[in-house]
């Protein structure tokens, strides 16, 4: 075999092109292997290992950084723990790294042996007692304590609040206004909103528009009623108009006992009075006496319930000038003739047309 140097050098290899080497795993037999096959050995090449399950030949782990590598059978075990200096627990650093604590906003911190003590006392902002000293000035918190002065509530002075005024929605017909009310006997706090009509502040605080009624005005004399939601205004409208009735009426119950007639009257629309007596030495006769405007179109309507023995009433009337008319209504007996037995229970009815 010529030496190597004396080969000529192909300045185009491909991965199909041959060297020449020793094969130590078959008694370092001499063999050729293409460049392609050397390649694929380089690690993510084809030929590199994918898996350490379809792994063959040697392959060696090695812990770092503080991981220990264990074998058991087929099966590899890494074990980590805290990198290098790491700290896991201030009371195990005595062989490690050193451990620096500082207080800041106040916060002391001291050892004791093995002890580490933090102190708040000194902590700004937090407040471990509450004094009420003084009766007017600013509030103050020092050294945890909490001062805010007992203010007075008389005389107009010392810090006295007198008036607090809220805008809502930033508009001055929306304001809120409390006002603290200054009096020597009774202490009070008022508060007034003075929104535009119709608004409130809901449960969640919110301004809102009532769609309640707060107004209610009577315009027009006629057409259905109606609602302004804007202004919350209920207008009902008058309707003028007299009775539906072609008749004025006079109605009354009525009973008899003796001598006397006692009427109770039900309804009186025709604006005349009524008069009732027992007619004198004809006790079978009730004298019904109106004053006022009779007309002529007039319609009596007359009943009475009486004893075993009395069989009804019927009523007349007359008149000289439809200005005031006499009325009689008879008591019948059973054979309906004029009779001076009493009417238990009677009704009667004048009415008139204006026709």
């Amino acid at each position: 075999m010529a030496r190597i140097s004396t080969y000529a050098i192909d300045g185009l290899p491909t991965v199909n092109d041959k060297v020449i080497g020793t094969d130590a795993e078959n008694a370092d037999v001499t063999m050729n292997y293409t460049i392609g096959d050397i390649i694929g050995l380089v690690p993510g090449g084809a030929s590199s290992v994918q898996s350490l399950n379809t792994l063959t030949g040697a392959l060696t782990l090695v812990g770092a950084g503080g991981n220990t590598v264990t074998v058991s059978g087929t099966t590899i075990t890494i074990t980590g723990t805290s990198g290098s200096g790491g700290i896991t627990s201030i009371n195990t650093t005595a062989t490690g790294p050193n451990v620096n604590l500082e207080g800041k906003g106040g916060l002391i911190v001291t050892e004791v042996g093995n002890n580490i003590f933090l102190d708040t006392s000194s902590v700004g902002g937090l407040v471990t007692s509450l004094t009420t000293n003084g009766t007017s000035g600013a509030s103050t918190l020092t050294g945890g304590v909490l001062n805010i002065p007992n203010y007075t509530t008389g005389g107009g002075g010392g810090g006295t609040v007198t008036d607090v005024s809220v805008l809502v929605n930033g508009g001055i017909t929306d304001a809120i206004s409390l006002r603290v009310f200054d009096s020597t006997t009774t202490p009070r706090i008022e508060l007034d909103f003075d929104g535009v009509a119709g608004q409130y502040i809901n449960g969640l605080g919110v301004l809102t528009t009532s769609d309640f009624m707060t107004t209610l005005t009577t315009n027009g004399t006629s057409g259905a009623a109606s609602y302004d939601a804007p202004t919350n205004t209920l207008n009902i409208p008058v309707i003028t108009g007299g009775s539906t009735l072609p008749y004025t009426t006079y109605v009354a119950r009525y009973s008899t006992s003796g001598t006397s007639a006692s009427p109770q009257e039900l309804e009186n629309t025709t604006g005349g009075t009524f008069t009732w007596a027992r007619k004198t030495g004809l006790s079978e006769q009730i004298e019904i006496v109106f004053s006022g405007v009779l007309g002529s179109g007039v319609l009596i309507l007359c009943n009475g319930r009486g004893g075993d023995k009395a069989g009804g009433v019927q009523a007349f009337y007359n008149t000289t000038d439809n200005l005031t008319a006499t009325i009689l209504i008879d008591i019948l007996d059973s054979n309906f003739t004029p009779s001076a037995l009493d009417i238990i229970e009677g009704m009667f009815e004048l009415r008139i047309y204006d026709k």
